[in-house]
């Protein structure tokens, strides 16, 4: 059942000359758009989103058929202009759907970007911190290594050490020795025969040996 509000605005009011029939008609089509107005405005679709308009665009389109139908001596004009007018609404709605696709995509950008910008910050991140890891382990192995060098370092000093004070004994150990024997040698050269053979003739007949150096002097 339609539904007529006091407030529509008819086309009757401004085309008095109309006759009846046509009053009526008239009516009943303004009566039939405002009806699939409502009904469009019942669906809650936003007023300025590109399904709001193809909506309201097609309320029209179905109102100006039932025009066309009730209309029979200019219904061929009528559907040639109607066919002009379908051509031009789908090329604005197909300029509209890429608009809106374009806004759709553009409105996207920010959030594209600021996700690659994350993702990116993510890998170098990653990266980073393998690759600290990795100089961090390698920092480690050569900590061990010096650590190890320095202990070898020390026990070679240490034996270094160990092999000089052992030769430093030794060498004082020889010359000691060496003392000894030439000690030794002297007091026992100078207890033999041979020592009191070897001295020169003109001795003190006093000195020790004196009596051999007689008595060979005697006998010969």
């Amino acid at each position: 059942m339609l539904h007529w509000p006091s407030q529509l605005p008819t086309v009757c009011r401004h085309l008095p000359w109309l006759p009846a029939h046509m009053r009526l008609h008239t009516r009943r089509l303004e009566a039939c758009l405002h009806q699939a107005k409502h009904t469009a405005a019942n669906l809650q679709v936003h007023s300025g989103s590109w399904g709001a308009a193809k909506l309201n665009v097609d309320v029209y389109r179905r109102v100006f058929h039932m025009f066309i139908a009730s209309m029979t001596t200019y219904r061929p004009l009528l559907l040639r202009i109607k066919t002009a007018y379908d051509t031009a609404l789908e090329d604005a709605a197909g300029s509209a759907y890429d608009h809106v696709h374009l806004q759709a995509e553009l409105s996207l950008m920010p959030q594209r970007h600021a996700e690659a910008v994350a993702g990116a910050r993510a890998e170098a991140s990653a990266r980073a911190a393998a690759m600290q890891d990795e100089l961090q382990h390698k920092l480690q192995e050569l900590k061990q290594e010096a650590a190890q060098a320095e202990a070898e370092f020390v026990q070679a000093d240490e034996q270094l050490h160990y092999y000089q004070k052992h030769i430093l004994q030794a060498r004082t150990e020889l010359d000691q020795l060496e003392t000894a024997n030439r000690r030794s040698y002297k007091e026992l050269l100078d207890g033999s025969s041979w020592h009191l053979l070897a001295q020169p003739q003109g001795l003190s007949s006093n000195g020790p040996g004196s009596h051999v150096g007689k008595a060979y002097r005697t006998s010969s």
